[in-house]
């Protein structure tokens, strides 16, 4: 019984080790081009993409070429991943960014 346990502890643990490290190697990640190219699927609905935001104008711009528009309390220069709830503003594809990481 007690080495059941012990088991058991170790694979929930490998489980919660597992899992901690998907956000840094692009699990849960959204392409941008799959937003642009159906905006009605992901409008009202909370993302987190990749990419480079320039220090211009407020996009970021996938390995792809694909780039959106986001909304943020800051402007970004360089590699993030941005996190945020899709919207469509004035026509123009948004994020409207909750949660920025540098990479």
């Amino acid at each position: 019984m007690k080495k059941q346990i012990i088991m058991l502890g170790i694979v929930v643990l490998l489980i919660c080790v597992g899992l901690s490290g998907c956000e840094e190697v692009g699990v849960g990640l959204t392409n941008i081009g799959d937003i642009t190219a159906n905006p009605n699927d992901y409008i009202g609905k909370e993302v987190t993409v990749e990419g480079t935001c320039n220090n211009v104008i407020f996009f970021i711009m996938d390995e792809s070429g694909h780039s959106i528009a986001y909304n943020y309390s800051t402007q970004l220069t360089g590699r993030y991943r941005l996190t945020g709830r899709v919207d469509k503003i004035n026509g123009v594809l948004t994020i409207q960014v909750t949660k920025a990481k540098g990479i």
